[in-house]
């Protein structure tokens, strides 16, 4: 029989630290399995307390991909799943109950087509099932939990341009539902689930292409947008995970030009409404996929160039 190695039994994981898969970067005390089919631009999302999928997204020379693998944080190892029905970059992914993933929008192998797929896999069956379209097709958007298992897409990118509609998606009813439009023209941002159950969708690329820091809170309660501190460092293609407590991460992207990849790990606490900076991200990238793992860690997986690292706080 071989040794399976239970991860969070023995690690000892240190303050402000990152742990990579990339050779000679981060701390060598452990090493989070690589990824085995770089890629970035994909869905991902928690499972399970330890199971993490990634699907989809581009390849290093840009084609779109089919391509489903989960990460088992215990066993420091990772299963080729699935493949995803439509193969897609630019989609948006987020969990819903019952070990699931939605993956959303995208592009095929053309930029300039948006669709407004929306197919979901299933890790207990390890099988993917078409469920209802995005009212509008989209790509260059993120999605995001809710506390009641709804998940939520706010702006993104189609063929009439950068979008500032918001829609909300029941699993329960299959049905999408709009609300309150993202109060900014932003696409390529990111957006996370917090502990106080609203959604902080925070970054991006405005209409005149700029990068931008924005950051607003979403309130399902309400159906309000609200303005809360800029990130000090704008970017795009960032990934962000909340993380030991209730703090919210993010970690990488694009800044300034767009042409600079960015190492930014900026903390958010939503308590005092300040940002914080924190050890830098050991890998240069952008377009990763952030989710929240056991212990307050976070977990940043795929990107441009393609990486698996976790940050303790």
């Amino acid at each position: 029989m071989p040794l399976i190695m239970i991860v969070s039994a023995w690690q000892r994981w240190l303050p402000d630290t990152w742990y990579s898969s990339q050779p000679g970067v981060g701390n060598p005390d452990f090493k989070p399995a690589a990824v085995p089919t770089p890629r970035a631009y994909a869905a991902g999302g928690r499972l399970s307390e330890y199971h993490y999928a990634l699907a989809g997204g581009a390849s290093p020379v840009g084609d779109p991909l089919q391509v489903n693998e989960v990460y088992d944080f215990l066993s420091n190892t990772w299963a080729s799943r699935a493949d995803m029905p439509t193969a897609r970059r630019n989609l948006a992914g987020a969990p819903l109950p019952g070990r699931r993933l939605s993956a959303v929008g995208g592009n095929p192998s053309s930029t300039s087509t948006h669709l407004s797929t929306h197919e979901v896999y299933d890790h207990e069956t390890n099988s993917w099932s078409t469920k209802a379209s995005l009212p509008s097709p989209r790509s260059n958007a993120p999605a995001a939990p809710l506390a009641d298992g709804r998940i939520m897409v706010p702006g993104g990118f189609n063929s009439s341009g950068v979008q500032t509609t918001t829609y909300i998606y029941d699993p329960q009813t299959n049905s999408w539902t709009q609300v309150a439009n993202w109060p900014v023209a932003n696409f390529n941002h990111t957006a996370c689930l917090l502990s106080n159950d609203r959604v902080a969708a925070l970054g991006g690329r405005d209409v005149s292409f700029s990068i931008k820091g924005d950051h607003y809170h979403y309130d399902p309660q309400s159906n309000t947008w609200q303005a809360r501190a800029a990130m000090p460092t704008p970017r795009m293609l960032l990934a962000s995970a909340l993380i030991a407590n209730g703090l919210l991460m993010a970690v990488g992207g694009n800044s300034n030009t767009g042409s600079e990849t960015s190492r930014a790990n900026e903390i958010y606490n939503p308590s005092t409404n300040t940002w914080s900076a924190r050890a830098l991200q050991p890998s240069v990238r952008q377009g990763a996929v952030g989710a929240s793992l056991p212990d307050g860690l976070g977990l940043v997986m795929g990107g441009q160039p393609s990486a698996n690292e976790i940050y303790s706080y």
